[in-house]
C-alpha cells in the first residue's frame, strides 16, 4: 500500500508561516474518560511493533500505528517523546495536522443534527455583511468550506497566501483583536476581501484549502457565541470519550512530546513562535492544530467504523452516510476517497511541519490504519517526504493483507 498525497490534496509545506502555525497546539485535555462498551481495549501486536521500531531506526524521533478492527484495536508505539528524553507511549499525545479536519467536520455536522447549522447555510445568512467581502464568497455554503470548493485562498503554505496576511495584520494602525472569535472573524473578514486563486470559481472547483475550514468553524462560532475549540470538546470529544488536545506550544508541559523536522539524522526541534504571532497561527486550528493521543484516535476511527457499518453512535447518520457513499477521487467532510489496488479506502494525511500523520480506512467500517510520529519533512520542490514515506511502509502489509481479503 501507499496513500500518496493526490495533486489536489497537499499535506502542508515547510513555509515558515504554516511551519509554525501547526506546530502551534498544545497538550490540554479537551475530553475523555466517556465509558463505551463497544470500543475494544487496544492490545499490543509483535508485527506492529517491529514495524514501529524499524520506522525509528530509519530516522522517525517517535511513532504510534495503530490498526482497528471491529472486534480488536492493535497499537504499538517506539521511540521518544523527544530526543535524549523518555520513551514515547500510546498514550502520549501527538499532533495529527489536516487529519484533524474530519473532527472538524464531525463536530459541525453534529451542529447541522441539532439545527443550529445547515449544510446549505451561507456566509452571508451565517456572518451578515462583512467589510469588504467579495459577491462570489457570499452564497458559498457550510457544505462547500468542508468539501473544498469554497474558492478560499489555501493558507496552507503553497503560495503567499501567509505572507499577505502577516503583512496586512502589521499594516493595520488599528486595534486588533485579543481574543480567539475576534481574530478568527478579522482574518474571515481578510480572506472574504481577497481575489479567488487562479483558475478557481467559487461554488464550483475543487481547491484545497485551510482557510475554507477556518471559515466553517468561525460560522459555527457566531452561531454560538462559543470559541470553536469548546464546540469540539462538547460535541465530539466529550461524546465520544477522546482525549483531544487544543493548547498552544508554548503552554506544552516539558514531558510532552516535541516535534522535529529536517532530514534523517539532522533533525531539529520545532519551537514556539513569538507570543502575539502564535496567537494569529492559533486561528487555523480547525483545519488541523489539534493533537491527540493514540489510544484516543484508535477509538475515534473504531467508532466512526461502527457507524459506517450502521452501529449505533453519536455521529450524525447523515454525514456518516455521504462518507460511505464517496466516490473514488472525491473529497468530503475531512476525507478524500482514493482507489487501493482496485479497492475504494478513505484516506487522509497531516503534517504541521514538525508531527505527521497518515490514516486509511474502509468505507464500509471493517477496518482502518493509522500513524502518527513526531518528526516531519517536505520537500519544497517536489513535495516528496521521507517521513510519510515511513509511514507508509509501516502499515503496508497490514493494509493489503485487509484490501487482498476483500
Amino acid at each position: 500500500m501507499h496513500i500518496a498525497t493526490p495533486p489536489h490534496l497537499p499535506t502542508l509545506s515547510r513555509r515558515r508561516w504554516l511551519l509554525t502555525a501547526l506546530a502551534s497546539a498544545g497538550l490540554a485535555a479537551c475530553g475523555g474518560g466517556h465509558a463505551d462498551e463497544g470500543t475494544p481495549t487496544p492490545s499490543t501486536d509483535p508485527a506492529l511493533t517491529a514495524a514501529a521500531q524499524a520506522a525509528v531506526a530509519q530516522g522517525l524521533v517517535g511513532v504510534t500505528l495503530g490498526l482497528v478492527e471491529p472486534e480488536k484495536i492493535r497499537l504499538s508505539s517506539a521511540g521518544l517523546r523527544r530526543q535524549s528524553g523518555a520513551a514515547l507511549q500510546t498514550s502520549d499525545a501527538l499532533y495529527f495536522g489536516s487529519n484533524a479536519k474530519a473532527m472538524t467536520a464531525m463536530t459541525l455536522a453534529r451542529l447541522v443534527d441539532l439545527g443550529t447549522l445547515r449544510w446549505d447555510l451561507t456566509l452571508t445568512q451565517a456572518l451578515g455583511s462583512v467589510p469588504g467581502m467579495r459577491a462570489e464568497y457570499g452564497p458559498i455554503t457550510l457544505q462547500q468550506l468542508l468539501d473544498h470548493q469554497g474558492g478560499i485562498l489555501a493558507m496552507n503554505g503553497t503560495s503567499d497566501d501567509e505572507d499577505r496576511f502577516l503583512a496586512a495584520l502589521l499594516a493595520d494602525p488599528n486595534p486588533l483583536p485579543t481574543t480567539v472569535q475576534g481574530r478568527r472573524r478579522y482574518a474571515a473578514q481578510w480572506l472574504l476581501g481577497q481575489t479567488p486563486p487562479t483558475g478557481v470559481t467559487p461554488g464550483r472547483d475543487f481547491h484545497y484549502s485551510n482557510g475554507g475550514y477556518m471559515l466553517a468553524a468561525v460560522m459555527a462560532e457566531a452561531a454560538t457565541g462559543l470559541d470553536f475549540e469548546v464546540l469540539l470538546r462538547q460535541h465530539l470529544a466529550q461524546p465520544l470519550g477522546l482525549n483531544l488536545h487544543t493548547l498552544k506550544l508554548s503552554q506544552l508541559d516539558a514531558n510532552q512530546p516535541r516535534g522535529y523536522t529536517g532530514l534523517p539524522q539532522a533533525l531539529t526541534e520545532q519551537v514556539p513562535p513569538e507570543a502575539d504571532v502564535e496567537d494569529w497561527l492559533y486561528t487555523l486550528a480547525p483545519a488541523g492544530e489539534y493533537a491527540c493521543t493514540g489510544d484516543s484516535y484508535a477509538r475515534w476511527l473504531h467508532i466512526l467504523m461502527r457507524a459506517l457499518r450502521g452501529g449505533s453512535t453519536p455521529l450524525p447518520a447523515s454525514a456518516v452516510a455521504r462518507l460511505r457513499a464517496l466516490s473514488a477521487d472525491n473529497y468530503a467532510l475531512g476525507w478524500q476517497a482514493l482507489s487501493l489496488n482496485g479497492k475504494r479506502v478513505l484516506a487522509h494525511t497531516g503534517s504541521t511541519g514538525s508531527f505527521m500523520s497518515l490514516a486509511v480506512l474502509d468505507p464500509n467500517g471493517q477496518w482502518a490504519a493509522f500513524g502518527l510520529t513526531n518528526t516531519g519533512y517536505m520537500d519544497a520542490a517536489t513535495g516528496a517526504s521521507w517521513v510519510q514515506t515511513l509511514l507508509n511502509e509501516a502499515l503496508a502489509p497490514f493494509t493489503q493483507s485487509w484490501l487482498a481479503a476483500g
